[in-house]
Order: structure tokens, then C-alpha cells, then sequence
């Protein structure tokens, strides 16, 4: 009968990796990201400005309307086909956290 022993290394300590120091992004650069992330956007050319879901000509305000009548974001959906729902979703998202920050 023979034992074996196993030796394992010695542990190190892990090694510090060097951390690049960001930037803060300038208040412009960080308007400019958001503006683009958005899932609606105003443009003069398009209803003379009023805030369209992007990529087509239904105002956001248009999905409100729906809401507060008592219909579905279904309801809305089947309406206004061009309007996907990860849209929606974005807007009544962004608006939820603007309404709980101030409050």
C-alpha cells in the first residue's frame, strides 16, 4: 500500500492589475448619449417637432392619450403597428424614474 502526497503551490496574492482612470464625460457628451438612447426624438421636419416614437410619425403623446383612456399598451400596439414595444416600454420607463426622482 503506497501513499502519495500531493504538494500544492503556495498561494499568491492575486496581482493588482493597473486601473485606467476615466474621465468623468462632459455634461454635452452625456446629453448627446442619452438624446440617442431614447426610444423617441423631435424633429422640425417631422409633425413640427412634436416627440414621435423614432422611426415613425406617432407621437408619444398619442400613447398617454391611449393610457389614460383606460387602454391596454396592447390596444395601443395593434393601433399604431410602426411602434414597437420595446419603445413603449422605454418611454413609460424613462417617464416612471423622472416621476420618482422628484418625488
Amino acid at each position: 500500500m503506497s501513499l502519495t502526497t500531493t504538494v500544492t503551490p503556495p498561494l499568491r496574492p492575486p496581482r493588482r492589475r493597473a486601473v485606467a482612470r476615466l474621465a468623468a464625460p462632459a455634461p454635452a457628451d452625456y446629453a448627446n448619449r442619452m438624446r440617442n438612447s431614447r426610444a423617441y426624438h423631435s424633429d422640425p421636419e417631422i409633425l413640427g417637432g412634436t416627440l414621435v416614437f423614432k422611426g415613425t410619425r406617432v407621437p408619444v403623446r398619442s400613447l398617454f392619450d391611449h393610457l389614460k383612456a383606460g387602454d391596454s399598451i396592447e390596444v395601443f400596439l395593434d393601433g399604431f403597428p410602426s411602434v414597437k414595444r420595446s419603445q413603449v416600454l422605454s418611454v413609460l420607463k424613462e417617464m416612471e424614474t423622472e416621476v420618482l426622482t422628484h418625488a
